[in-house]
C-alpha cells in the first residue's frame, strides 16, 4: 500500500484501493497519533505487511509498531551492488578498471553471485570473503568465466569493500559500502522506460516498491551515484 499524509481539518485517514491518505490536524497531536494507530491497525487487518511511504510521512514508529514496514531498499540495492560498487568507486575517485573489490558476507547470497558475474568485466581484480560456501563460488567463477579469483578469511587490502551481510571480522580502514542494516546510502538512481518517483516519495523507495511488485527488474534500475561513510 501506498501511504500519503496532509494537513487537514481534522484528523483522521480514507483508504482508497492501494492508496492510504492520514489526515493531520494541526495542534492535536494526541488526535492525530490515535488516528495513526486506528489507521494502522486497519492496513494490518487486510493482511499487509509492506508499505510505501511519503518522504515525510511522520508515523513510520506507530505503523512500524503494528507490523508494516517499508519495502526494503536494501534488496533493491543488493541486487544492483555491481552498479553500486562502481557508483562508490567513482566517489572514491578510484578508476574502476584499475581497481580492486572484494565482495564480502558470513555465507553464499546469490545476489553476491550475480553481482561478481557483472562486476568482475569491469574491475581490475575481484576478491571474496565468504567464510562459507566461498570455495565454491571460486571454483564456479573459474569453470563459468574463467576467473581466478580468491576467497579471503578477511578482506584482504584492496579499493572497496562490498558487504553484504555484516561480517564477524569487520573492516577499519578499507572504504567499505555496506549492503545491510536499516539506512541504505544515499543513492541516486534513475529508472529505465521514462518512470519517475511521484513528487511526494524518494526514487529508490519507489524503486524498491516497483521492484517488489514485479513492475521493474533491477536492469531496469541504474546507480547513478552513491554516497557512503565508513
Amino acid at each position: 500500500m501506498i501511504i500519503t499524509a496532509q494537513i487537514a481539518n481534522k484528523s483522521g485517514f480514507d483508504i482508497v484501493g492501494n492508496h492510504v491518505q492520514v489526515y493531520i490536524k494541526p495542534k492535536t497531536p494526541q488526535k492525530n497519533m490515535r488516528a495513526a494507530n486506528a489507521c494502522a491497525a486497519r492496513i494490518r487487518s487486510k493482511g499487509v505487511r509492506k508499505v510505501l511511504y511519503s518522504k515525510e510521512f511522520p508515523y513510520r514508529e506507530i505503523f512500524a509498531s503494528h507490523g508494516l514496514f517499508p519495502y526494503s531498499e536494501m534488496n533493491l540495492l543488493r541486487a544492483v551492488a555491481a552498479q553500486a560498487a562502481v557508483a562508490a568507486l567513482a566517489s572514491l575517485e578510484r578508476p574502476a578498471e584499475r581497481a580492486s573489490v572484494c565482495l564480502a558476507a558470513e555465507r553464499y547470497m546469490p545476489q553476491l553471485e550475480n553481482a561478481a558475474v557483472r562486476l568482475y568485466p569491469l574491475v581490475k581484480n575481484i576478491f571474496f570473503c565468504l567464510p562459507r560456501g566461498g570455495e565454491e563460488l571460486c571454483a564456479a567463477m573459474l569453470s563459468g568465466y574463467g576467473v581466478a579469483a580468491q576467497n579471503f578469511p578477511v578482506p584482504p587490502k584492496c579499493d572497496l569493500v562490498v558487504e553484504f551481510s555484516p561480517l564477524v571480522s569487520a573492516v577499519t580502514d578499507t572504504p567499505t559500502l555496506r549492503l545491510h542494516g536499516d539506512t541504505p546510502p544515499e543513492t541516486d538512481i534513475i529508472i529505465s522506460g521514462g518512470i519517475q518517483a511521484p513528487e511526494d516519495f524518494e526514487a529508490l523507495s519507489y524503486a524498491a516498491y516497483l521492484s517488489a511488485r514485479g513492475k521493474i527488474r533491477p536492469e531496469d534500475v541504474s546507480v547513478r551515484k552513491i554516497k557512503f561513510t565508513w
